[in-house]
């Protein structure tokens, strides 16, 4: 049976940290692997393995160390009288997915407890092959659906200015703003000025860009540099480019949005808040 977890949770593209992203792949890589053997199933590295992946996702979600599975339940509890305070119903329904994930791992801990008590208790060996056809839809839940909960509230601000962003640029007529400072700064007076003026703003044009152009944005090299005329402005790779920055945004733009379509010529944006925009872009059909 080969699992790849990898792709259920984007690659693990959600961390920010270089070294906590590969640890992470290297652990899933650890658990995929055990899951294609063919060896009689040994709960106790199934066990282990689970536990140190669900850990390793909840300390990176909540920037901090969790000591046990209550104490991530707990976590996630405190962040539920937040969303409900929020009237955030889609983040209480991730939340209820999350808890049920977590609880569900709570059961795989303490299965080997209950083998090792006795053999008179009933055989554990059905239930890891359970996990085995199952883990790939828990792996789902937990390093997506984690992710997004705990940074629900910091999203849906980043949506929501995104949004304003976007049907700004759209009221004046006017293509996303480019992933660029302005040499003014704040001081700059220029109406539909098209960069960004403060480190908040390059956050914002950025994700809108992002957004706006989809998978195209900065997917392939510029053939034109170093004489390319756009210069910074390209939408293509160029080497002075802050890659990692630039893949930050692009995940940020993906977690935010739901889909994206075209109509009689003109791109639409559906967020997952439940919005649509109508974007000023050049827009490629098919």
């Amino acid at each position: 049976m080969n699992v790849d977890l990898l792709v259920n949770c984007r690659d693990g593209d959600f961390m920010v940290n270089e070294e906590a992203k590969k640890e992470l792949r290297k652990q899933l890589r650890q658990f995929r692997d055990r899951l294609a053997t063919d060896a009689t199933p040994d709960l106790g590295t199934h066990r282990n393995l689970m536990e140190g992946i669900v850990f390793f996702v909840v300390k990176d979600a909540v920037g901090d160390s969790v000591a046990s599975f209550d104490d991530a339940l707990g976590r996630i509890k405190g962040l539920k009288g937040y969303l409900i305070g929020a009237k955030n119903k889609p983040g209480e329904g991730f939340l209820r997915s999350v808890s049920w994930g977590i609880e569900g791992f709570k059961v795989f801990k303490n299965m080997e407890t209950h083998y090792q008590a006795g053999d008179d208790l009933a055989n554990y060996v059905p239930l890891v092959l359970c996990a085995k056809q199952n883990w790939s839809a828990l792996a789902l839940v937990l390093m997506e659906s984690i992710i997004t909960v705990t940074r629900v509230a910091e999203l849906q601000q980043t949506a929501n200015d995104v949004i304003q962003e976007l049907r700004k640029r759209k009221s004046l007529n006017l293509l996303p703003r480019y992933y660029l400072r302005c040499s003014r700064g704040n001081q700059c007076a220029t109406p539909g000025c098209n960069y960004a003026h403060s480190a908040e703003d390059m956050h914002i044009v950025g994700v809108a860009r992002a957004v706006a152009l989809g998978d195209r944005w900065k997917a392939t090299r510029c053939v034109h540099q170093p004489n390319c005329r756009y210069d910074t402005r390209c939408d293509n790779q160029h080497e002075s480019d802050d890659r990692d920055a630039i893949l930050r945004l692009q995940n940020v733009a993906r977690e935010i949005v739901r889909t994206s379509y075209v109509r009689l010529g003109e791109l639409y944006v559906e967020f997952l808040s439940g919005e649509t925009v109508a974007v000023a872009c050049r827009v490629r059909e098919g």
